[in-house]
């Protein structure tokens, strides 16, 4: 009989997310996406999107369409994003 502590391993909600995170980020990287679906991905409203934008804690890679500029996202980078850090790190900047 094997011994148990060789087939079995524990690890934490956080770390099982970050490598989740990075195995599909990695995937997914290179993909644009547009704002609807990175407001999908990330679970936010567009507001809240355009004010992370706009406050610096979100990347985008712009596209001009003619006179309009089209938002575009990596979705390997959206993934990777953790929505609970930029929004925390949004409220200091509100204060």
């Amino acid at each position: 009989m094997s011994d148990i502590k060789n087939e079995f391993c524990l690890m934490s909600r956080r770390d099982l997310v970050e490598i989740i995170r990075d195995l599909y980020g990695k995937r997914f990287d290179g993909r644009e996406v547009s704002s609807s679906v990175a407001v999908q991905v990330l679970g936010v409203s567009i507001a809240t999107l355009d004010r992370w934008i706009d406050a610096g804690l979100v990347e985008t890679t712009n596209r001009s369409d003619g006179a309009r500029v089209v938002r575009k996202f990596d979705l390997g980078y959206l993934l990777r994003l953790d929505r609970e850090e930029v929004s925390r790190k949004y409220k200091l900047l509100r204060k």
